[in-house]
């Protein structure tokens, strides 16, 4: 069941902090699909001069359950992951949203399903994100991480 987003955004208020902002603001979507739920961090940031961006705000969404439920039913995957991007949407001013990157990494729960049916959620969760008002600029944005990089993706979220 998917679980309501928090509704405290003032919109207003964001577009006045992004405009009075001394250096350009960014924003981006990166969800997380596993086995249990989908995830999805908005990220702000401010792009400061630095070979890295300032992120300024991580807003964090949860929603049960995981993509790889849908292994029989394909075609609800990508339905699954609207309330993420309905709490983005909520989550930034409207004029930043057509800007804002989208990138999804599933893990081990898509890994584990036949590669058939890996490529058949891939591709709905592709369609929908094509779809979104968010910048989806290319398949290669949604993929499944290996167990490399989600052993090290776990390491720097708990060391930093």
């Amino acid at each position: 069941a998917a679980e309501k987003a928090p509704d405290d955004y003032d919109a207003a208020a964001a577009a006045a902090r992004d405009n009075a902002e001394k250096y350009p603001v960014g924003y981006g979507l990166m969800m997380d699909c596993g086995s249990t739920g989908s995830r999805v961090h908005v990220y702000r940031w401010l792009w400061d001069g630095g070979a890295l961006p300032n992120v300024t705000d991580d807003f964090f969404f949860e929603i049960k359950p995981g993509v790889s439920s849908f292994k029989d039913e394909p075609e609800k995957a990508g339905e699954s992951l609207q309330p993420l991007l309905d709490y983005a949407l909520n989550k930034m001013p409207a004029a930043r949203v057509k800007e804002a990157w989208v990138r999804l990494f599933a893990t081990a729960g898509l890994r584990l399903l036949p590669e058939a049916t890996q490529e058949s959620l891939l591709a709905a969760i592709r369609s929908r994100l094509r779809a979104s008002p968010f910048l989806f600029e290319s398949d290669e944005h949604v993929a499944i991480s290996d167990g490399i990089d989600e052993a090290v993706d776990a390491w720097v979220t708990a060391n930093y």
